[in-house]
C-alpha cells in the first residue's frame, strides 16, 4: 500500500511539473515558425474576391509567405500594422506584426516591396484580408 501511495505521488509531481512548464512556455514567435504556403498580396486577395469560401479554406489559419508593395505603415494601440496593395479596386492585406516576435524594424516605407509571413484570418467586412501574428521574411 505504501509503495503504490509513493508511486502515485511520484506520478502526480511528475504530471504538475509538466503542466507547470506548459502552462509558463512562451508563445512560439512566427519568424521561426515553418510556413504552409507562399503567394503574392494580389493573387490572395483575388482568390478571396472570387470566392471567399474557396478561400477560407485553402488559407484560413493556415501560414503563408506573402509579398507585395507596403501601402501604409502604422503603430495602433502598440502595435505595429501595415497594408499590402493588393489589387486595382484599392483592396488591400491587413498585417499585424506579432507581438512574440522582435523585429529588425517595425515601420515601412510606402511603396517598398516586402515579403512577410502570416497567419491568415481571411476577410474583413472592408474587402480586406487580414493577416495576424505576422514577421518580416528575409
Amino acid at each position: 500500500m505504501k509503495k503504490v501511495l509513493i508511486a502515485l505521488l511520484l506520478v502526480a509531481a511528475v504530471g504538475g511539473g509538466i503542466g507547470y512548464y506548459m502552462w509558463n512556455k512562451p508563445p512560439e514567435s512566427m519568424a521561426t515558425r515553418k510556413s504552409d504556403m507562399g503567394i503574392s498580396a494580389a493573387q490572395l486577395l483575388e482568390a478571396f474576391q472570387k470566392d471567399e469560401a474557396a478561400a477560407n479554406a485553402q488559407y484560413g489559419g493556415k501560414i503563408i509567405v506573402i509579398n507585395g508593395k507596403v501601402k501604409e505603415s502604422r503603430v495602433v494601440e502598440g502595435v505595429a500594422k501595415l497594408s499590402l496593395e493588393g489589387g486595382a479596386d484599392g483592396a488591400v492585406v491587413d498585417c499585424e506584426l506579432d507581438n512574440n516576435t522582435k523585429h529588425p524594424r517595425t515601420e515601412f516605407t510606402p511603396g517598398e516591396t516586402i515579403t512577410i509571413k502570416g497567419e491568415c484570418a481571411g476577410l474583413n467586412l472592408d474587402g480586406s484580408v487580414q493577416l495576424s501574428h505576422c514577421a518580416e521574411e528575409k
